[in-house]
């Protein structure tokens, strides 16, 4: 069911779906775990059979700040992404060209957009 979500909403040709943990601690480096520290847990990540991440999430009150939420959930997954890589291969330029993708679909109560249109989409290359 939530492949056939992930298609139907993204247009991508996926055949099986893996649910991940999408909860995350972020430290400083330059600190031990401090009050600073902040922790951010995605509603569902999942990752698709080609290695594509797809962040999803469901917010049902208004908030101010969703969508600049959104953008640093997906570059926070890129970025620990690019680390695993790192940490896997070396730390290469040839690191950056094994990012996968990471898309996100945010399921909305409110209209954070100035029209009424049901989709907005946004691509980053």
């Amino acid at each position: 069911m939530l492949c056939q979500f992930i298609r139907d909403m993204l247009d991508l040709p996926a055949k099986n779906v893996t649910i991940l943990e999408g909860s995350n601690i972020h430290v400083l480096p330059s600190m031990p775990y401090s009050a600073q520290d902040f922790y951010t847990s995605i509603d569902v990540l999942a990752e698709l059979d080609n290695g594509t991440q797809v962040i999803i999430e469901i917010q049902v009150h208004h908030q101010n700040f969703f969508i600049n939420r959104l953008w640093a959930y997906l570059c926070s997954q890129v970025n620990q992404n690019l680390e695993k890589i790192r940490q896997r291969e070396g730390d290469t330029h040839q690191s950056y060209k094994q990012i996968a993708p990471v898309y996100a679909i945010a399921i909305v109560d409110s209209n954070y957009f100035s029209d009424d249109l049901a989709f907005h989409s946004f691509i980053v290359k």
